[in-house]
């Protein structure tokens, strides 16, 4: 999620928010038992969603909305100011 959310931030995970809004936002993720914290755009009309990096290096790749299991919404991160 670089440059949103850098290796080592510190991330608060509503696990009681374990669906997608109908807005979106940034979810932490499981697609194949991989685990990951991207943003989500639902396609309700087509039954996918859109997962999103912010990282440009990355194309947002959509999937059936069964294939995704959502672990809870991010609702806070940080980051040490220096290390």
């Amino acid at each position: 999620m670089d440059p949103t959310i850098l290796s080592g931030d510190l991330v608060l995970v509503d696990h009681n928010r374990n669906y997608v809004a109908p807005q979106g936002g940034i979810y932490a993720l499981s697609i194949n038992h991989e685990i990951m914290i991207k943003r989500i755009h639902p396609l309700h009309s087509e039954g996918k969603l859109r997962i999103i990096s912010d990282n440009k290096k990355y194309e947002p790749v959509d999937y059936e909305e069964e294939r995704v299991k959502i672990n809870g919404k991010v609702i806070w991160y940080a980051r040490e100011i220096e290390k």
